[in-house]
């Protein structure tokens, strides 16, 4: 019968299944260009600058057929990844011009 069915395969070992796993969980890289970098860059009126980029969830090495080894639920979708970058500039602060022909970042 269908109970009796049921009964042997939860009780057997057939459902066990190798569920070991290796994520890349989190990963971030940020640069910074100082103030004397972005002035052999051209970059005057730039007094800070800063890139970075982050990652979830990258990869994942498992044998695991499921979803998600770390919940191992045929319902639970695995984790989302994501990547998300950003940008961030400091300019120098204004100053006065103190002539029509100054070039400096205060006359543009």
């Amino acid at each position: 019968t269908a109970s009796k069915a049921n009964s042997l395969w939860i009780g057997s070992d057939g459902i066990l299944t190798d569920a070991s796993f290796l994520r890349l969980k989190s990963i971030s890289l940020s640069y910074r260009w100082s103030a004397a970098t972005l002035q052999r860059m051209h970059l005057p009126c730039l007094q800070d600058m800063s890139f970075s980029i982050e990652a979830n969830n990258l990869l994942t090495w498992t044998p695991y057929r499921g979803g998600d080894p770390e919940i191992q639920s045929a319902v639970v979708f695995p984790p989302l990844k994501s990547i998300m970058a950003g940008l961030r500039i400091k300019f120098q602060p204004r100053k006065p011009a103190l002539s029509m022909t100054d070039q400096s970042c205060s006359n543009r």
